[in-house]
């Protein structure tokens, strides 16, 4: 380049270096340069040149920029939240199952009760709901002696547990029981985790 070349607009190389580096400042100069060789006649293609570069750079920038800011669609891995159950649970539709919800255990069959009366090994560790009456009361103790029923069948076991000691004598009760390994008196022990006392 001459320096008699660009005598009269010198900003039109200085804007063409400037956009060629990158950035806004390329973009000023070479439209500067622009007006410039509008009056002069000189450094015209140089200043188009570089307003091409400015805007190729800054499109380049505006789209990096917005891809830094709004990565996607969906949650990243940095993204991700802790969360804490509550226990709450909420039953939007009642005919389809909550996945929070734990399924309730299953009744007891008469077969299962008869094993559990004879042999408490084969259904040891098994969770049912049974159904029967308090043949005793539960207020000294946390066991409590029961009939446990089953259609056509009635067998004694003992409750244990901190909730049954709210059973009275004679009193009907329904409850969520675990088949536990011990006999007590030659009883098999349920351990209780859910009782309703109708």
């Amino acid at each position: 380049m001459d320096d008699e070349e660009f005598g009269k607009n010198p900003l039109a190389p200085v804007g063409l270096l400037l956009s060629i580096l990158g950035g806004p400042l390329g973009l000023i100069v070479s439209f500067l340069a622009l007006r410039r060789a509008d009056r002069t006649g000189e450094g015209r293609r140089m200043a188009i040149a570089g307003l091409t570069l400015s805007a190729i750079w800054i499109t380049i920038a505006v789209f990096t920029l917005a891809a830094l800011v709004n990565p996607g669609d969906g949650p990243t891995a940095g993204d991700a939240v802790a969360v804490e159950a509550t226990g709450t649970t909420v039953t939007v539709n009642p005919e389809v199952a909550d996945e929070t919800t734990p399924p309730s255990a299953p009744l007891i069959t008469s077969s299962e009760l008869s094993a559990l009366a004879h042999d408490s090994a084969t259904v040891r560790g098994k969770t049912f709901t049974v159904s029967g009456r308090a043949v005793s009361d539960g207020t000294e103790t946390d066991d409590v002696i029961a009939a446990v029923t089953a259609p056509g069948d009635d067998v004694r076991v003992i409750l244990r547990g901190p909730l049954v000691g709210d059973i009275e004598h004679d009193e009907d009760f329904q409850a969520t029981v675990t088949v536990t390994d011990t006999k007590v008196i030659g009883l098999p022990v349920l351990q209780v985790s859910d009782l309703d006392i109708p």
